[in-house]
């Protein structure tokens, strides 16, 4: 597979204070440096994976209420669909660092479908729970 033009479109569509500098890393914003790098992408799919991976914590977490709203109005452009606060939280929490690629891209090919991430979070909680108890 390859990364097709659509992609790169919709990646620079997104977000529209974009750069993208020498070491072909992709600058959400020009002012802010939350980022991933473009060269080391094989296909459509692992800039999707890349874009949820980096973007959902400042569109959750940063304390800036403008860099959220940028960063959130980008992942909803990039993905063609709204995203709750909520959906956000879980996305960062859940896949958010490249914490998990296997459950990213399953949350992708299921097409958002927040069910996929809702085992991982009542695993997550039973585990905290356990070591609370003991």
């Amino acid at each position: 597979m390859s990364i097709t033009i659509d992609i790169v479109t919709d990646l620079l569509a997104a977000y529209p204070h974009h750069w993208v500098n020498c070491a072909g890393e992709f600058i959400a914003n020009e002012k802010w440096d939350f980022y991933f790098n473009l060269r080391t992408c094989k296909d459509d799919m692992e800039i999707g994976c890349k874009v949820l991976e980096w973007f959902s914590r400042p569109a959750y977490k940063d304390d800036r209420q403008k860099v959220r709203e940028y960063m959130t109005n980008g992942l909803e452009s990039f993905f063609h669909r709204a995203f709750t606060r909520g959906e956000i939280e879980t996305i960062y929490t859940h896949l958010g660092n490249k914490v998990n690629r296997d459950l990213t891209l399953k949350f992708l090919e299921s097409g958002f479908d927040m069910k996929v991430l809702e085992p991982n979070w009542h695993e997550a909680r039973r585990t905290v729970q356990t070591v609370v108890e003991e």
